[in-house]
């Protein structure tokens, strides 16, 4: 008896506040069901950091897995604006998308990277949260981040990582250099250069190879190729363990007003320091993204 009453309840709990919250957030409730009643939760309500962080905001979102009994993490989702995503939920992330237009203020929590590639292949636009874990805000914004690169000659193809440096997150391409004689090469191709656009990014090595005796730094190059004529636009070295200035993520913008309007290829490529050293050269670049200046 007392184990029929357990279920019963959570199952209604489940259903009234998910009907509640349906409501609130101007979804069906089949809706919300479709994708917050599902088999895989994450939810962690023990940590001091993430309960200061969802104080602070409209609406928080977990897209991994939980453990907690669903009539309950209904209860905290209603009560405190945290919503809770299957893994790999693209129907969450589409939601993301229509909240991101709305200009509502959301985190990302503890996101995987598949699901931060679909967010990226719907447009959708964010920025990192200071935090030990990797936590990300919605950003309403006109910003084209570069997506779906094309590798040549790469060390390892599962380019795309979040790599948190000095409580920074940032969703990055990973390009392990091979020789001065032999480039390895991320290309994007046939990227249209909005009016006024430059170039965002940021570089880095990865923390664990600062350390003495670890490579000779590393170089970063940028190329755009348009009507089979290649520039370099840009070209910075960096070695975090000899210059500490650098352990971080080092921002960059480029002006690409004279390719204004024009479809281009625009070509990463990392080379080794002056020693031609290519081990624990874990270079990465961060956030790439288009932006118009007004």
């Amino acid at each position: 008896i007392l184990i029929f009453f357990l279920v019963s309840y959570s199952i209604s709990t489940s259903v009234n506040y998910a009907s509640d919250f349906s409501k609130k957030f101007s979804m069906t409730t089949l809706d919300f069901e479709a994708f917050s009643l599902s088999k895989n939760f994450i939810f962690e309500s023990k940590n001091v950091e993430l309960s200061n962080l969802i104080a602070n905001e409209s609406i928080a979102v977990f897209p991994q897995k939980s453990y907690v009994i669903r009539g309950i993490i209904l209860k905290y989702i209603y009560d405190k604006n945290v919503i809770v995503l299957p893994e790999e939920s693209k129907k969450g992330a589409a939601l993301f998308k229509k909240w991101a237009e709305e200009g509502k203020n959301v985190l990302i929590i503890d996101p995987t990277t598949s699901f931060m590639k679909t967010l990226v292949s719907l447009g959708v636009s964010y920025e990192p949260v200071c935090s030990s874990m990797n936590v990300f805000r919605l950003k309403k914004s006109d910003e084209y981040i570069l997506e779906d690169p094309s590798p040549y000659n790469v060390v390892e193809k599962d380019l795309t990582k979040i790599l948190n440096i000095n409580c920074i997150p940032k969703l990055s391409l990973y390009q392990h250099p091979i020789s001065n004689e032999n480039r390895s090469l991320i290309i994007f191709e046939n990227v249209k250069i909005p009016e006024n656009a430059k170039l965002k990014f940021s570089i880095a090595l990865h923390p664990q190879v600062w350390n003495p005796n670890k490579g000779d730094g590393v170089v970063f190059e940028v190329f755009i190729e348009h009507n089979g004529e290649k520039e370099k636009i840009f070209s910075k070295y960096i070695d975090p363990k000899k210059n500490p200035e650098e352990r971080k993520w080092n921002d960059f913008e480029i002006d690409l007003f004279k390719y204004s309007g024009k479809n281009v290829t625009i070509i990463l490529s990392t080379l080794p320091g002056p020693k031609n050293d290519n081990r624990w050269d874990w270079a990465y670049w961060g956030d790439l993204r288009l932006i118009r200046i007004s």
